[in-house]
């Protein structure tokens, strides 16, 4: 974001002007950021009495209880905010934008503790209505669904409607399901209710909330997203490039190392890890010697090998090669095996003259021939007319439309009893079916990915006392102890790759519990982290969209499906909560369409109340919090949609560089989630991602975050501002935590350490604004002031006499007082 500010010049006429500009420049400024903060977390309902007392009648409904296991928004509050009029939107913002899975599910759940004999669900009536229906199932206390007890089309107009008398054998619900089929645009095709209403008798409850009274030191809000090639594995003990590499370290708390899955296992069953199978890397080496600098290393585990890949749907182009554009053989795909051999030609004349799988191929890039389905060779393949979309099997002589639809497959076509002129008999309907989502909750479709994880566990965490023949590594390593945890996966739930990519809450806790333990070690020997060593953390892999609906729904299926541990509370397979949270104009959204900016946490009210909502779900849910991370966070130097903000005045003179904002912004977001109660953070990114040649002028989205520089920018290696700010800040106060806010605007943080005290002073905005705060300090003879500094690991101080009071000017630089 690219914002002026007014400087005053001599003269009375123009110092009218420019003041005029500026009150109205500051607030339009000031007032256009306004809606796009002001998010809030849904509000639970109230109760008169005391908790516990069993009541009769309408049952208010918290809408944090519900969810979806799609790519989500969520607007549920306008479902039960007692207003049966149209609200804008009405219903869940993911029915119209987001789906990834058909049909579209809402499940409507109840606390255990609430204790629920649902005896009616009414819903009203607005406008609108459809010949497709919304279908009303319920989930019971004991597991058992009963699906379709009602439907709704919105036939009726402006009035409430019984839908569904629950009869006694049905009444003990936990949860109201609501489920519609999509159309052919993804986009939900029933119709939906204005408002809902719950009617029977109930237990009042007061939702328990965590206890954040703990913040960690603050030196582990500084951390790190890295590559293998950041981590120094591939220089040999002695190189002189060494140092270089580990002082980008100095400070920090957390390496987030991403390491692709392809690194440690080029062929299936077989693993390395010193070196890597690709890039020569010494993970032992890189990962021992951070440890020495006392830097603890989450392994996130991520991304897909050939073996997989070569399993997706793909579509050869006219020229031989691979149609990148429209091939589904992405690494970024989702953690298991796709089943069925599909691949797309450009005509059905293009088709091979035999389909036999194991004799078909495409060009290489290098001209040479390479297998379509090198490791489904002996299946079948089914093959897409990319005109028509139209699918035919190879009958060993020919070609034949396919009509009926695959058992086992993921894909399926439209067959006699779907199809419409539109979408005729054997026409493609989608890649990723029913059977799919289906298998995508069972944790054994998961179990290579868990083989993985046992196999870094085993090397890499504390156990010692594993039978050998379990590790599947040329040297037989274990139990190095060097790491942190280990993490399973990264952005499963990103949206913005289709369903080849997207798992849903109930998958991913499908995936975490295989990857776990092996859920509960029925998937056979070597797999699951915690069967290598059960002192490993295992770390959920980080969401996007920071919903916390997403661990609601999680909790939900493992009590479904792993059950409950013997103090009572949900058998999880996750230790660490981890989500990913790009603070910005859109707010917390890291992939949002249109005009976007990077913002600062402490301006996005919404950032660090998710963390306490984080916390308070675990809470409710398992009766204890868990520990929050924030896996990346960050802001481009570029000028991009995650910019930071470039300022200058109105004669076009550069007050601030994004280089600047970005380092501030650091700063003030280790401040701001401290005080949220986050447990770690990892910035987005040690270093740029890949070469580029002006990365202050850079449009690519992500690609100039580095808190460093590359080794082929200039100055090499160096820090930028960013690199230096978190250095001084965490070398002086990293054994501080946030335990107070003196002041919302400027932003006054105090920040305690034993016996020890200091505050953070900076104002929240990012316009270039300046402003004072008089700091009580009743029986203080002296303090000293710190800054920050553009160069070197530590602040600048200056020792002033204080006399009760300190009168300290503010910028958007954070600046510290300490006092004796």
């Amino acid at each position: 974001m690219h914002i002026t500010i007014p400087l005053f010049r001599k003269g009375f006429v123009a110092i009218t002007v420019i003041i005029l500009f500026l009150v109205s420049w500051y607030y339009t400024v000031r007032n256009a950021h306004a809606p796009l903060l002001d998010g809030t977390e849904d509000a639970g309902p109230t109760f008169s009495v005391p908790a516990g007392t069993r009541l009769t009648g309408h049952i208010p409904y918290d809408t944090n209880w519900a969810y979806q296991p799609d790519a989500s928004d969520n607007n549920f509050i306008a479902w039960f905010d007692g207003v049966p009029t149209p609200d804008a939107p009405d219903t869940p913002t993911s029915y119209n934008t987001k789906n990834q899975i058909d049909p579209a599910v809402t499940y409507l759940t109840f606390p255990k503790k609430l204790d629920v004999r649902l005896t009616k669900i009414r819903f009203y009536d607005g406008a609108g209505s459809s010949k497709v229906p919304l279908r009303v199932s319920l989930l019971l206390t004991d597991g058992s669904e009963v699906t379709d007890v009602a439907q709704f089309f919105g036939q009726a107009y402006d009035q409430w409607i019984d839908v569904y008398t629950v009869p006694t054998t049905q009444q003990r619900v936990k949860a109201v399901i609501l489920r519609t089929s999509l159309n052919s645009n993804m986009v939900a095709a029933g119709a939906y209710p204005t408002e809902i209403e719950f009617t029977g008798t109930y237990t009042s409850y007061v939702t328990p909330k965590a206890n954040l009274t703990h913040r960690v030191p603050l030196r582990n809000m500084l951390g790190s997203n890295t590559f293998p090639w950041n981590n120094s594995g591939g220089k040999p003990e002695g190189s002189p490039e060494i140092p270089t590499m580990l002082a980008k370290y100095n400070y920090m708390a957390w390496n987030r190392a991403y390491d692709d899955w392809p690194l440690f296992e080029q062929k299936e069953g077989d693993y390395r890890y010193a070196p890597t199978y690709t890039g020569g890397w010494n993970q032992d080496l890189g990962f021992a010697r951070l440890k020495a600098k006392g830097v603890q290393t989450i392994q996130c585990l991520k991304d897909i090998p050939k073996w997989l890949i070569d399993r997706l749907p793909t579509s050869v182009g006219e020229d031989g090669h691979l149609d990148a554009a429209r091939s589904d053989r992405r690494v970024e795909s989702a953690h298991h095996k796709y089943r069925g051999n599909l691949v797309e030609y450009v005509s059905r004349v293009a088709f091979p003259t035999s389909g036999n799988s194991a004799t078909l191929s495409y060009l290489r890039a290098d001209g040479a021939r390479t297998p379509l389905f090198p490791y489904t060779a002996d299946e079948p393949t089914y093959f897409i007319d990319k005109e028509t979309q139209l699918v035919y099997r190879w009958t060993g002589t020919t070609y034949t439309l396919l009509t009926r639809n695959v058992p086992g497959v993921y894909f399926s076509v439209y067959t006699a009893a779907d199809a419409v002129p539109e979408h005729p008999t054997g026409q493609l309907r989608t890649k990723f079916n029913e059977t799919l989502t289906a298998d995508r909750q069972k944790p054994s479709t998961y179990v290579e990915f868990a083989r993985l994880a046992f196999q870094s566990a085993a090397r890499y965490g504390t156990n010692k006392q594993l039978d050998p023949h379990l590790l599947h590594t040329p040297d037989k390593q274990m139990g190095l102890n060097l790491l942190a945890g280990i993490e399973a996966g990264n952005e499963l739930n990103a949206g913005w790759n289709g369903r080849r990519r997207y798992t849903s809450p109930f998958e991913m806790a499908a995936l975490l519990s295989a990857f776990y333990d092996g859920h509960h070690n029925t998937l056979g020997p070597g797999v699951g982290a915690k069967n290598a060593d059960p002192n490993m953390p295992v770390f959920m892999g980080g969401i996007v969209s920071v919903n916390p609906r997403v661990i609601r729904a999680m909790i939900d299926w493992c009590a479904q499906n792993r059950g409950y541990r013997p103090d009572g509370s949900v058998d999880i397979c996750w230790d660490v909560i981890k989500f990913h949270q790009y603070t910005n104009s859109h707010g917390l959204e890291q992939h949002q369409s249109g005009t976007r900016y990077g913002m600062p946490a402490d301006m996005v009210p919404l950032a660090p109340r998710r963390i306490k909502r984080m916390k308070d779900v675990s809470y409710e849910y398992l009766g204890r919090s868990l520990p929050v991370h924030i896996g990346e966070l960050g802001y481009d130097i570029g000028p991009t949609g995650q910019q930071a903000a470039l300022i200058t005045d109105i004669f076009g003179r550069v007050q601030h560089t994004r280089r600047q904002s970005q380092a501030d912004w650091a700063v003030r977001d280790m401040l701001c989630y401290n005080r949220a109660g986050a447990d770690g953070l990892q910035f987005y990114l040690l270093q740029d991602p890949a070469p580029v040649a002006n990365p202050d002028a850079s449009s690519n989205l992500y690609m100039s975050s580095g808190f460093f520089q590359r080794g082929d920018q200039q100055p090499a290696d160096m820090p930028r501002l960013a690199g230096w700010y978190t250095q001084q800040f965490i070398e002086k106060f990293g054994d501080y935590a946030v335990t107070s806010i003196l002041s919302e605007d400027p932003l006054v943080y105090k920040l305690t350490h034993g016996k020890h005290t200091a505050y953070a002073l900076v104002i929240p905005d990012m316009v270039g604004r300046t402003g004072s705060y008089t700091l009580r300090l009743p029986g203080v003879n002296n303090a000293t002031l710190c800054t920050l500094q553009p160069t070197g690991t530590r602040l600048h101080e200056q020792h002033l006499r204080v006399v009760d009071t300190l009168r300290v000017r503010v910028s958007e630089t954070p600046c510290f007082i300490t006092v004796p």
